[in-house]
């Protein structure tokens, strides 16, 4: 076997560097499928709820709150301590943007426009769809969206590319069932 030279494997590398773990919605219509997640100690369903702090810092980043918003158990300093004191001082606007936001967590698979699935993928939609997903797909009683056999995959319209011009549609499932490809 021909040794790789270091030029073939920096290729290889960028290459698979530029593959993201993530799936985010494309402007236009996008189709994916929500794959089971197994369960863990703390988590037995297909989605994971968790919440996240924006604008922390000068370098404005997004940090994840350590209270669970389900349960609200959990410690987390900007919670418990540094919003409490903005408030105080009645810096009542640079604390609400301190405020946790809920996030919702799906494992999912990326249908192209051929019906070819790839991933799995980890998607936090926006807060619409999350409503959307919650409502519909998973607290759905007719349908089990999630099964790799006879799931169902969704598609999705976005228009719009920034933080105030993005537009979702509405969630809409395929008619008949899919199977995942066990790869995935």
């Amino acid at each position: 076997m021909k040794k790789q030279t270091e030029a073939e494997y920096a290729r290889k590398r960028a290459e698979a560097r530029q593959q993201s773990s993530w799936f985010k919605l494309k402007e236009g219509d996008n189709t994916f499928r929500i794959l089971p997640t197994p369960p863990t100690k703390t988590v037995d369903t297909n989605f994971f709820e968790y919440a996240v702090h924006r604008d922390v810092g000068p370098k404005k980043q997004v940090v994840r709150c350590g209270i669970n918003p389900v349960t609200e158990e959990g410690e987390c300093w900007l919670c418990d301590s540094k919003i409490p004191a903005l408030k105080k001082k009645k810096m009542d606007t640079r604390a609400s943007l301190l405020a946790p936001k809920a996030n919702l967590l799906v494992q999912v698979a990326k249908v192209d426009e051929d019906g070819k699935m790839t991933g799995p993928f980890l998607f936090t939609p926006a807060k619409t769809i999350s409503d959307q997903l919650l409502a519909s797909i998973f607290g759905s009683r007719k349908r089990s969206y999630v099964d790799p056999v006879k799931g169902f995959n969704i598609s999705i319209s976005r228009t719009g590319t920034g933080k105030n011009d993005t537009r979702y549609g509405i969630l809409e499932p395929d008619q008949g069932p899919s199977k995942v490809p066990t790869a995935i």
